[in-house]
């Protein structure tokens, strides 16, 4: 059993998008803060990139995390279908929906 304050460090989290994206994004960014690998995924949300938003896809590349979006996006968003990103989500330590 894990006691407060020694979670396991490396951790692969998965964060699928919804409704909050600002949120989402922001939350994502602070996983990888914690030494965590964090992919996103945009699955049919429409998605706007704003200023808050693009902040924080600048730090989540930077801190190598990955997006992922089953719509038309730019690179470095990467380009999946819902059953291949329904297999790559079974591999994950964690998946959150935000």
């Amino acid at each position: 059993m894990l006691k407060w304050g020694t979670m396991q460090k490396g951790r692969q989290i998965a964060v699928i998008v919804t409704s909050r994206q600002e949120e989402a994004f922001r939350m994502a960014v602070g996983y990888t803060v914690l030494g965590d690998k964090v992919d996103v995924y945009l699955l049919d949300t429409p998605f706007q990139v704003n200023k808050a938003l693009a902040q924080s896809l600048e730090a989540l590349f930077a801190m190598g995390g990955k997006v992922f979006c089953n719509g038309n996006m730019e690179s470095p968003i990467i380009h999946i279908e819902i059953p291949e990103a329904a297999k790559r989500l079974l591999s994950y330590d964690t998946v959150v929906t935000y």
